[in-house]
């Protein structure tokens, strides 16, 4: 099967549902990678096209998989074709290889919703402990590269499972954020840029 084929056979309404979207109302939905709470997105299922109306962002199923997922055009061919079923040497999936891809795309989105709502409190942290720093801090860097890991779905499963399940320290970042405890959140905040070292040497 080509690329074109391979686009040309998928519906973006089934992709829209494997990304995890919410159930469409009358084609349309919240834009869930950015969290949101309004039914902005609108997803074409005749055309296979959608459209953010906030962000203006829109295209074809390989553009809502790169904006869902937070990867390249490369990582979204790859996704899509798994989700077909399909090899990109145009040689089918073995039952091994599809059993095994299915395993971790459901743990991918098993740990998804919480990894995002990690992200979320982890972005906040970082941001708040730049604004404590002098602009000539080498910790800018290190936090800087966090955001930027946390701006992707890929990233922020990454930090999740190398931080998120030490269960205390996420309690005491959320604390830390509500309380605007400079002290601990810059300390939680260098635990953080550990794990991102951690995720990127595995």
């Amino acid at each position: 099967m080509t690329l074109r084929e391979l686009i040309d056979s998928a519906s973006i309404a089934a992709v829209w549902c494997a990304l995890g979207g919410a159930e469409l109302r009358h084609g349309r939905a919240p834009a869930f990678w950015r969290n949101g709470d309004g039914h902005n997105v609108s997803i074409d299922a005749e055309k296979n096209v959608y459209y953010d109306f906030v962000t203006g962002d829109g295209g074809g199923i390989l553009d809502l998989i790169q904006t869902a997922r937070g990867c390249d055009r490369k990582e979204a061919i790859v996704w899509l074709a798994g989700l077909r079923g399909v090899a990109l040497d145009n040689t089918e999936l073995s039952p091994e290889k599809r059993k095994a891809w299915a395993r971790n795309h459901a743990r991918d989105e098993r740990d998804l919703p919480k990894a995002r709502w990690f992200g979320r409190t982890a972005r906040m942290l970082a941001t708040e402990v730049l604004e404590q720093l002098p602009a000539t801090d080498q910790q800018r860097q290190g936090l800087t590269q966090l955001l930027m890991t946390l701006k992707t779905d890929f990233g922020t499963l990454a930090e999740y499972r190398a931080w998120g399940p030490r269960k205390k320290y996420v309690q005491e970042m959320v604390r830390a954020v509500r309380e605007r405890d400079a002290q601990a959140q810059q300390q939680l905040a260098a635990v953080l840029m550990e794990g991102i070292t951690s995720a990127e040497a595995a």
